[in-house]
């Protein structure tokens, strides 16, 4: 017998296609104990603020390479906003 959870995920993929596995904290607030339960629940982006200034990469804390199975995005910092949605949200122009 098919859990109800996997009966769901198997219609969701089937009527909008397969979820999207990234997650965009607020402002780019990422602990280490929640990194590793986003990687082990197949999230594969993130933002993280550790990186600012970069093009996406792999997070590396205390020296070490973490959560090698995700990406992370890092945070854009323009004035008051930090990641894209902010952008949106706050009607930022496209142009500065």
């Amino acid at each position: 017998m098919v859990p109800t959870v996997q009966k769901l995920k198997r219609w969701t993929d089937r009527s909008f296609g397969p979820l999207l596995r990234e997650y965009s904290p607020p402002v780019g607030n990422n602990p280490v104990w929640a990194m590793d339960w986003r990687e082990q629940h197949g999230v594969v982006a993130a933002y993280f603020a550790g990186h600012t200034g970069m093009g996406p990469t792999r997070q590396h804390r205390d020296g070490q390479l973490r959560n090698a199975d995700m990406w992370v995005f890092p945070v854009t910092p323009f004035g008051w906003y930090a990641t894209f949605e902010e952008f949106q949200t706050n009607n930022l122009p496209m142009a500065t």
